[in-house]
């Protein structure tokens, strides 16, 4: 099917696709972006009234406010283990304001926003490299098949006159 397409059909149908795609990176990421509206809110875990909890865990039993964006703990940090919360996870942590205490401490978290759109961003730009290279190397070799085609044909006709 492909065979019947011309160039400029093929390279009209690329440019479309093209376009949807960045259309589509560009409405899930405004969408994602809403949906991620946790850091402003609220925190309450409820636990029984015996339960004791060292400062650096005063988000499970009172509201905590989150003050910082995820952000990825130190080499420093996680090698000292001079922060629980580096040690435990995913080495991510997140800056939480427990508001009754009126301490600040960190709390461990998924991911780094920032971190996670570089690696999206540098996988997508490899991606589009290879593309490039691939298709430079569909087109040397479709000339190449040409020329060759066109040395049978050369061929073929000075050998019958």
């Amino acid at each position: 099917m492909i065979e019947f397409c011309s160039k400029k059909r093929m390279l009209i149908g690329i440019l479309i696709l093209g376009g949807l795609t960045l259309l589509d990176l560009i409405i899930e990421n405004n969408w994602t972006s809403k949906s991620k509206h946790f850091a402003s809110s609220l925190e309450k875990v409820s636990h029984p009234a015996n339960y004791s909890v060292e400062k650096e865990l005063c988000y499970l039993t009172e509201y905590a406010v989150v003050v910082g964006k995820c952000e990825p703990c130190t080499d420093f940090e996680i090698v000292s283990g001079i922060s629980k919360v580096c040690n435990k996870t995913h080495r991510y942590k997140l800056a939480v304001k427990c508001v009754q205490s009126n301490i600040i401490v960190f709390k461990s978290c998924e991911k780094v926003e920032w971190l996670e759109d570089r690696k999206f961003w540098a996988f997508e730009i490899f991606m589009f490299v290879i593309g490039v290279v691939a298709s430079g190397c569909v087109v040397y070799r479709q000339k190449v098949l040409d020329a060759t085609m066109m040395r049978r044909v050369q061929n073929q006709l000075s050998n019958c006159v």
